[in-house]
């Protein structure tokens, strides 16, 4: 064998273990345990935000504990999500627990939005003809419209 030959062989032996070694020191920079608390502490909000909401509108405690279980097991694609929009948009802490309540308490609603806006490829949603998540129409708040540029990024 030749010398390129042999490290060639060394390069493909140890190159993969690597990369595979400093992928999660990587991820370990990226880290803020504040961010991480504020993104549970909105997730856990959303949550008895959705709890209550169904014990409002009439809602047997047998349904609720049942969305609740749902919530639970969907917590960790809530989290990623959350994690997401928060590290795109550079929000501070304070935002990103209203941005994983949200997340947490619309379920599949956000679902759709976040998929629309960070994930799909189609058009954003003309400003007048936005809505709440729900459907119903999005009353004129010039806070939350600025928070909306924020997070669709104009």
């Amino acid at each position: 064998m030749t010398l390129s030959a042999d490290a060639g062989a060394t390069v493909a032996k140890i190159a993969p273990p690597a990369v595979a070694l400093t992928f999660p020191e990587r991820l370990w920079a990226l880290f803020d345990p504040v961010m991480l608390l504020a993104l549970v502490v909105g997730l856990l909000a959303g949550v008895l935000w959705r709890a209550g909401d169904a014990r409002k509108r009439g809602h047997a405690w047998e349904g609720i504990r049942n969305d609740l279980a749902v919530s639970c097991l969907i917590g960790l694609a809530n989290l990623v999500m959350a994690a997401i929009v928060v590290h795109g948009t550079g929000v501070p802490p304070l935002y990103a627990i209203g941005v994983a309540m949200i997340i947490a308490g619309k379920g599949p609603d956000a679902m759709v939005w976040f998929e629309r806006r960070f994930i799909g490829n189609s058009p954003a949603v003309p400003q007048a003809a936005q809505s709440g998540l729900d459907g119903t129409p999005a009353a004129p708040n010039s806070d939350l419209e600025a928070l909306t540029k924020k997070l669709d990024g104009k």
